[in-house]
């Protein structure tokens, strides 16, 4: 495989000598930070729970546009169960 010469600007990865984002802060600091938190979470504050929850599971995104062919899909397929659901309600409230 070819090395990349000095200056390319199409290497991937890193440039040589960028800081790690996480060895940014000191150690010791980050360290009384996450030991602050677990103890917020295990006081049972709802602010540190929300925050360690959405950095452990993140909310959950769309996977369909609605504006996309999927989404009008799925919306006429619903409309279509909506409706059927309506006329079977009204047949049993018929008898």
């Amino acid at each position: 495989m070819p090395e990349f010469e000095a200056g390319n600007k199409r290497a991937r990865g890193r440039p040589v000598g960028a800081k790690n984002k996480r060895s940014l802060l000191p150690k010791s600091l980050s360290k009384e930070a996450i030991k602050q938190l677990e103890g917020k979470v295990l006081e049972g504050d709802m602010v540190a729970i929300k925050f360690v929850l959405d950095r452990v599971y993140p909310s959950l995104k769309p996977v369909t546009q609605s504006d996309s062919l999927d989404g009008k899909l799925i919306e006429a397929r619903l409309k279509e169960i909506t409706e059927f659901d309506e006329r079977l309600r009204a047949l049993e409230n018929a008898q």
